[in-house]
């Protein structure tokens, strides 16, 4: 809702020139507040990131198991047919 606002004004003030000066131009405005999502996309990118690595690690875990456990079945059932 903030950024929403604060689009909006900043918009508005582009459009009616109230910021219009010389020595400033209007892409400097623009690029600094776009820069200062940087730290926030970077945070939340690292975050999701290594969660999601963890999700990685444990499904590879579950299907290794799950791999072994099979490779084991099926060496008991050619030991002991009677068994399968």
């Amino acid at each position: 809702m903030t950024n929403e606002l604060t689009v909006k004004n900043l918009s508005l003030a582009f459009t009616f020139e109230c910021m219009k000066s010389a020595r400033e131009p209007v892409g400097l405005f623009l690029l600094a507040y776009f820069i200062s999502f940087v730290p926030l996309i970077f945070i939340v990118v690292s975050a999701s990131g290594s969660i999601l690595l963890q999700e990685i690690d444990y499904e590879i875990d579950v299907e290794y198991e799950y791999q072994q456990k099979s490779k084991v079945r099926k060496m008991i059932n050619s030991l002991y047919p009677e068994f399968s």
